[in-house]
């Protein structure tokens, strides 16, 4: 009889706590996972105890066709023309402070423009009507105007008000929020600024991201400016970094000043929560953030400013590297910066973007040449360095 081996238990736990956590995995993925963690184990074995455990990937559903009406009534009206179904709604935010304050989005569903933003502390009614009257003005009178059911939204005043001019209301069934996706989807875009601290200080420190993910509270010091890179973060999973070996990172003094606000933010959100924050670059929930979120952000910030060159995220340590190097910062300090595992993987990779290195090589070879023609018996012991 084969006896099992010593880590199978352990193994199998592990395997089968993978595939819960990530659900769309199957048994290769799960493996790299199992390889990061320190396991020396190799596809053939996790297929095995992954079929012993009956594990599977979930076939995929079908994807729904779309939710609107043939004949284009009811709620689901779908946007034939400009100005056919403009919808809004609201969302609330913080300010640094942690005081609330509310904004009143409007779009052109068939343009997919965001036609005004509407702030205040407080929104009623009232201010509905100004905001809505105002782009009536400049953008004429849509046919139709969607939202849900809040109370400003669906008041009486507002209703009449838009009956008198021919729009007609179309409101979401109240909890289905789906019904107004539009809305809800350029609201959740709006918010993404809070990916801006991450890149800012990706692009003036050359970390990797998955070392700026795996920063917690206690690895930044904002009095002397630095931060202390002690682990990495990728899928969830904490590890050390690429070089084997902490760093500490010193920090331009704008990063740290965006760095001391952004605390603030997270420490708010973290006393509604009624925790302690943990992690410095954090989800609304207060999780760790995983790098496939920040690369879409990344993405569309790049669309919203019109670029369209492919530029990835890894870019900005390219980025960080090459300034430095055409601004003469010694090599070593940059190498050091970066984690580099030797300051010969940051000459090979960014020594041709040193201005001076070429430079300098022809000016030693014509002090030298010189001083040969001067004197052609001369031997290199006669040569000064």
């Amino acid at each position: 009889m084969v006896r099992p081996r010593a880590d199978e238990e352990p193994l199998t736990a592990a395997i089968v706590e993978l595939a819960s956590r990530y659900g769309r995995y199957g048994y290769r993925r799960i493996t790299a996972l199992l390889r990061q963690a320190g396991w020396r184990v190799n596809a053939k074995r996790v297929e095995r105890l992954w079929r012993q455990k009956g594990l599977k990937v979930p076939a995929r559903q079908p994807k729904r066709g779309r939710l609107w009406p043939n004949d284009g009534s009811g709620v689901r009206l779908r946007p034939q023309h400009r100005n056919h179904v403009w919808t809004y709604d609201f969302m609330t935010e913080r300010t640094h402070e942690g005081k609330a304050f509310r904004l009143l989005t409007v779009l052109d569903e068939f343009r997919r423009e965001c036609l005004a933003i509407g702030v205040g502390r407080t929104l009623t009614s009232d201010d509905v009507l100004a905001t809505l009257a105002e782009l009536f003005v400049a953008r004429g009178v849509p046919a139709h105007l969607r939202s849900d059911n809040g109370s400003e939204l669906c008041a009486k005043v507002v209703r009449e008000w838009l009956g008198r001019l021919g729009v007609w209301t179309l409101f979401i069934e109240p909890g289905s929020p789906w019904e107004n996706g539009y809305n809800e989807s350029f609201n959740g875009k709006l918010r993404e600024p809070r990916y801006y601290p991450i890149l800012l200080t990706l692009v003036s420190t050359g970390i990797r991201l998955g070392e700026c993910l795996g920063l917690q509270m206690r690895d930044v010091d904002l009095e002397h400016g630095w931060l202390a890179v002690r682990r990495s973060l990728r899928k969830y999973q904490e590890s050390s970094p690429k070089s084997g070996k902490g760093r500490t990172v010193y920090l331009p003094h704008a990063t740290v000043e965006l760095i001391r606000r952004w605390l603030d933010v997270i420490r708010t959100e973290a006393a509604v929560r009624g925790e302690a924050p943990h992690w410095l670059f954090p989800s609304q929930t207060g999780h760790c953030l995983d790098g496939c979120h920040v690369r879409d952000g990344f993405r569309r910030v790049l669309k919203a400013a019109g670029i369209t060159r492919r530029i990835g995220l890894h870019d900005l340590r390219h980025t960080y590297a090459s300034l430095a190097m055409q601004r003469g910062v010694d090599i070593l300090l940059i190498s050091r910066q970066m984690g580099h595992g030797s300051v010969a993987i940051t000459d090979r990779v960014y020594g041709h973007l040193k201005p001076e290195a070429t430079r300098e090589v022809a000016t030693a070879w014509e002090a030298i040449l010189g001083r040969v023609r001067r004197n052609p018996r001369a031997t290199p012991a006669d040569i000064p360095a």
